[in-house]
């Protein structure tokens, strides 16, 4: 069961999200698309069956909104069944006539100028009142705050208490201006920790974590997933999550079972490859060879009497930033594919305002920021242009706990000059000494160990075309001595010194 049904349109879906969990975190439950509509479940149906089954209705009002049939066709089903309208405008418009005949003359619930925490605020507090009234009273069409009770007659309070109340109060409103202006001006403080949220992708989910210390060092995390079956059909090996979804990922390779594709950079979905050319701001071209290769199963294998897993793995670089491609086939045709990169930089933020600045690809990104209480916030602008916005250029993020990422706090030291002798002495063969700092450009010195949770090869230099000169495996600790862009710079056990990628040891 649920108090609110949300209606909004999909150009604003971050307020959306914002308006309802604010009002979920004030223990009013909601109703939102698409989160509850249950898998199988016809679309339509369930919007009609959650209007009827709502108290109120929360409208986010926008031009885009104002637009939207599907909205209308809400309002009208809202108010024919006596469900009361919360208008809560944020953008200054006036509803067009069809919108409008529901509306009436409403006192609006503006939320035009920032920030929004303090419109949804009022919005929690206006849903509590309404909820809180008689269920027997009668239901208007739309809402109209009630307004506060008078004061008491200034004739029965003495000149004493008032002198004293009115003191009180001009402090209160002193302490209280305060802070507010404290949370309006924001500040790193408020944003130190760990963030995360979501974009649907096609057959898969694209998550992004960005994890914020204190001393404004920032990592931030893309992370693709999607799992679906393997289909054999006419010589060609299919991948889908389900029929709107599948593509060819073509021939399959000889004596491999399960069937896996001969060439597994062409299975891949073209949004991996999208969000390949937003996070690193180029175009990547995709291999016509198969650049996989096959990893040790993190499982016992099965007995040879039937097929095992196989597990395949890539790390290809796409402009300064290693990525992690992780394929996994199951004798029972399922199949899972994942795809993970790493930046990191420095961020600032202060009275509204967001600056990143990436250590990798040596680019500044910004925006506007506002909070929804202390656990979640809304962006506008996005590091690396990687995370795909709604039509206001919003992204609502949620506090969730940090990754092994966070570990890393490097100092960063000043980058030099590639002169031929810097050059000279990375290229050089490996000292056995104990690791110093580093002088290659752009190294940043750090000390940490690190449980390595994803298998890798041991690269003499940061670039997978380099020569392999060994490996670590899963649950080994290593001991990280540089970290360059997307790779960490590592003692090996014999004392030399090698490049993995970051990912190996997310």
């Amino acid at each position: 069961m649920h108090d609110i049904f949300i209606s909004y349109s999909s150009q604003d879906k971050a307020v959306a999200d914002a308006a309802c969990a604010r009002l979920e975190a004030a223990g009013i439950r909601c109703w939102i698309a698409p989160r509850d509509i249950l898998p199988g479940m016809d679309w339509g149906a369930a919007i009609v069956e959650a209007i009827e089954g709502a108290r109120l209705m929360v409208l986010v009002l926008s031009a885009s909104a104002d637009g939207s049939p599907q909205i209308l066709r809400e309002v009208e089903r809202a108010v024919n069944k006596g469900v009361r309208l919360i208008p809560l405008r944020i953008e200054d418009i006036k509803p067009g006539k069809n919108l409008e005949y529901f509306l009436g003359t409403p006192h609006w619930l503006d939320a035009i100028t920032p920030p929004l925490e303090k419109h949804l605020e009022y919005l929690v507090q206006t849903a509590k009142t309404l909820l809180s009234q008689d269920s027997s009273a009668p239901k208007d069409a739309v809402v109209e705050v009630p307004a506060p009770p008078p004061p008491p007659p200034p004739s029965l309070l003495s000149r004493r208490t008032m002198i004293i109340g009115a003191g009180g109060i001009l402090a209160l409103l002193i302490i209280v201006g305060v802070l507010w202006f404290m949370r309006l001006s924001g500040g790193l403080g408020q944003f130190v920790g760990a963030w995360a949220t979501s974009n649907a992708t096609g057959p898969g989910r694209t998550y992004f974590t960005l994890e914020i210390a204190r001393d404004g060092s920032y990592g931030y995390r893309a992370h693709y997933e999607e799992t679906g079956q393997v289909a054999l059909r006419n010589g060609k090996i299919f991948l889908s999550k389900n029929a709107a979804f599948e593509r060819n990922a073509g021939p399959p390779a000889r004596g491999i079972n399960p069937p896996a594709p001969a060439n597994m950079a062409q299975a891949v979905s073209p949004e991996v490859w999208s969000l390949i050319g937003r996070f690193c701001g180029i175009t990547p071209q995709q291999p016509d060879y198969n650049p996989f290769r096959s990893v040790q199963p993190n499982e016992t294998p099965a007995p040879s009497s039937a097929p095992s897993r196989s597990v395949w793995e890539w790390y290809p670089t796409f402009g300064d930033t290693v990525w992690r491609f992780r394929f996994e086939f199951k004798p029972s045709s399922d199949y899972s594919f994942s795809a993970t990169a790493v930046d990191i930089g420095q961020f600032a933020a202060d009275k509204g305002i967001w600056s990143a600045n990436s250590s990798v690809l040596r680019t500044t990104s910004g925006g506007k920021y506002w909070f929804v209480g202390t656990n979640s916030m809304v962006m506008t602008g996005t590091i690396r242009s990687a995370l795909q916005t709604t039509g206001n250029g919003q992204t609502l993020w949620e506090r969730t706990e940090p990754v092994a990422l966070a570990q890393i706090t490097p100092r960063v030291f000043p980058s030099q000059a590639a002169t031929p002798e810097a050059v000279a002495a990375e290229n050089s063969p490996t000292p056995t000494s104990s690791p110093k700092a580093s002088s290659t450009p752009g190294m940043i010195t750090i000390d940490k160990q690190f449980i390595v949770t994803h298998q890798s090869p041991i690269y003499e230099r940061p670039d997978v075309s380099s020569s392999m000169i060994g490996e670590v495996r899963r649950r080994r600790r290593i001991h990280a001595i540089g970290f360059l862009g997307s790779w960490l710079k590592i003692e090996m056990a014999n004392g030399g010194m090698g490049y993995i990628p970051v990912s190996a040891v997310e």
